[in-house]
């Protein structure tokens, strides 16, 4: 071996002893000093607080597999993590995006650290929580203020438990999730939610928008208590329920299932349902190849004389 390659590893393996050795002393040093060293540990687990400015206009969040809510009504907005792996999500924060990625693997982390993402230190690479975090459940809670300016909530999950409530602002919704389960309910706003998935079971309650859009593949959906101006849903098997309140007389409705059975307020039809009034402020559209369709609405019987 040549004396450069010597050199050149003895000097290594002395700033990595160096590394483990200062690692070991900032520990005692932050337990006598009562300091947090690691990520925060409570009860729930550990746990990470990053706060969303006032001027923040989008929440992005792209996670494998947890459970996330996002709820309104609190003093001040912020998003706890917890339970995730501090070598393994990047979070960043500009005056109008906030944003959490979590990474799949090592290798997939060095990536994003070539591209300008700070490394998180050899504390954490050296943390012997390590190897427990695969075993916890991983969770996201994101409190939004009333005043709050955000015009986007943007999440995706590979394998999640989404749910929204409790929310009143001017922006879009967009939640999508592989496999699992997005519950929306008593959330108000002057534009979209869209909702996508997979394998998806979804509830939307005591809500309202411009406009709802959802899209699966294998999926469920059950809408009741809820007002849209435009709503459109698609989805190719599983089953649609769709219970309002709402007078849908001057609604142009379109639903249309190839193979899958359809009830319009517990009546069977075949293939597809109408309803084309001549002037109309509301839209409802269900399309589906094999999914069972069950529409619910006010209306009123006609006689045999009428």
């Amino acid at each position: 071996m040549k004396p450069g390659s010597i050199i050149g590893i003895i000097i290594s393996s002395f700033l990595i002893l160096a590394g483990i050795i200062t690692c070991s002393v900032g520990v005692v040093m932050s337990k006598s000093e009562d300091r947090a060293l690691f990520t925060q540990k409570t009860k729930d687990g550990t746990y990470y607080n990053a706060s969303v400015p006032d001027t923040t206009a989008k929440i992005q969040l792209s996670v494998r597999d947890a459970e996330i809510t996002v709820r309104g009504g609190a003093e001040k907005s912020q998003i706890e993590f917890i339970n995730f792996n501090p070598n393994f999500y990047s979070v960043s924060s500009t005056p109008s995006v906030t944003s959490f990625e979590e990474i799949p693997d090592l290798r997939s982390a060095v990536k994003i650290w070539e591209n300008g993402v700070v490394f998180k230190g050899l504390r954490y690479a050296l943390d012997i929580r390590n190897f427990e975090y695969g075993q916890l459940d991983k969770s996201i809670i994101v409190s939004l203020s009333d005043d709050s300016a955000l015009k986007i909530v943007d999440i995706t999950a590979e394998n999640g438990k989404i749910k929204v409530e409790d929310l009143s602002f001017s922006g879009d919704i967009l939640l999508k999730t592989e496999i699992g389960n997005i519950d929306i309910s008593g959330v108000s706003t002057d534009s979209t939610i869209s909702i996508s998935g997979d394998l998806l079971t979804s509830t939307v309650s005591a809500s309202e928008a411009k406009t709802l859009k959802f899209y699966g593949h294998e999926s469920n959906l059950t809408v009741k208590d809820s007002s849209f101006t435009d709503a459109q849903i698609d989805t190719v098997s599983g089953r649609i329920d769709y219970y309002t309140e709402e007078d849908l007389s001057h609604a142009q409705i379109n639903i249309s299932s190839s193979t899958g059975g359809m009830l319009i307020n517990s009546k069977p039809i075949t293939g597809v349902f109408t309803a084309e009034p001549e002037e109309f402020d509301k839209t409802l559209k269900i399309k589906t190849d094999s999914a069972g369709v069950n529409l619910e609405y006010p209306h009123e019987e006609k006689t045999d004389t009428e």
